[in-house]
């Protein structure tokens, strides 16, 4: 995540993008905003609207994937 955070330029929006991806591969039954929300102690509506609502720029986060993949598929 140290790669992608930073393209969050608020801490909270780090905090969500955090709590969001840990949830995502963790081993939660439901991959749904209230039990990533539980799992993280955040409140699920925080979480739920950084998801729906949320402002980052989309492209540098693509382009930054796509760095990250190419530098593990070059070793």
């Amino acid at each position: 995540m140290k790669r992608y955070l930073p393209l969050f330029h608020r801490q909270e929006r780090r905090g969500h993008a955090a709590a969001f991806v840990g949830g995502l591969l963790s081993g939660l039954e439901r991959k749904t905003a209230e039990p990533i929300a539980a799992q993280a102690d955040i409140p699920r509506k925080n979480l739920q609207m950084f998801v729906d609502q949320g402002v980052w720029d989309d492209e540098a986060v693509t382009s930054e994937m796509r760095r990250h993949v190419a530098q593990l598929c070059d070793r």
